[in-house]
């Protein structure tokens, strides 16, 4: 029993380490584990705006100038409509996002989808919602952008 419990501390603390950014959420946002996802940071709004935040293998390793056009072009191809875009800054690293547009059903959704490449990892960040209620959080999730802790 006792082993069990050091064996579990010292793989959280690996898990921890190896993680390229600091979990953060919006305001007003709760957390949530994703048992398919469990290496992603996930939270939800009480309107039901999803955020997700998870880092991929930088590969191709490249800067803002090549992932700014493949990010535009692999969106537009897959029949989002582009809405803003727009730069920032988390932790000193330069990022990018984009607001898209697309219907679902009956309804129209925006989808903010943002990235940060790091040294190894490229930080992805994603929110999406209905349109009038991403529109009520979205202030909030601009904010959060800047706010991520990458490593």
């Amino acid at each position: 029993m006792k082993w069990s419990l050091v064996l579990c501390f010292g793989i959280s603390l690996v898990l921890v380490s190896c993680a390229s950014f600091q979990p953060t959420q919006p305001k007003g946002f709760a957390p949530f584990k994703s048992k398919t996802f469990a290496s992603d940071f996930r939270a939800m709004s009480p309107e039901g705006i999803t955020w997700r935040i998870s880092a991929e293998e930088h590969k191709p390793k490249a800067d803002l100038a090549f992932w700014k056009p493949a990010l535009r072009k692999r969106m537009t191809e897959a029949g989002y409509r582009i809405v803003d875009s727009l730069s920032f800054e988390a932790s000193g690293q330069k990022g990018w996002a984009l607001e898209l547009a697309a219907p679902l059903g009956q309804s129209d959704y925006s989808y903010l989808v943002a990235i940060i490449p790091c040294d190894k990892d490229l930080i992805l960040v994603e929110s999406s919602g209905t349109v009038a209620d991403f529109a009520k959080r979205k202030s909030e999730i601009l904010a959060t952008l800047a706010n991520i802790q990458a490593k």
